[in-house]
């Protein structure tokens, strides 16, 4: 769930995945860019320090940050 007014991103996974190893990937308009820059697999298991991304326009005017939280199925 992506709420762009709060600038939050909820996902939730099956029910036993890993959160130490999360593969994820972000889709952004032409030119636009993130950061930190994604390198391979992610550690989300520490609930309570949810991940944040800064989305940068193509321009470089505009910047939001976006907190990312993940939840297992269940819980």
């Amino acid at each position: 769930v992506i709420d762009t007014m709060k600038q939050t991103i909820h996902v939730e996974v099956l029910y036993g995945t890993d959160l130490k190893n999360l593969y994820h990937q972000f889709s952004l308009v032409t030119d636009a860019k993130l950061e930190p820059k994604i390198e391979g697999k992610v550690d989300f298991s520490d609930l309570a320090n949810p991940k944040q991304y800064t989305v940068i326009s193509g321009n470089r005017q505009v910047k939001r940050t976006y907190t990312i939280t993940v939840a297992l199925q269940g819980e």
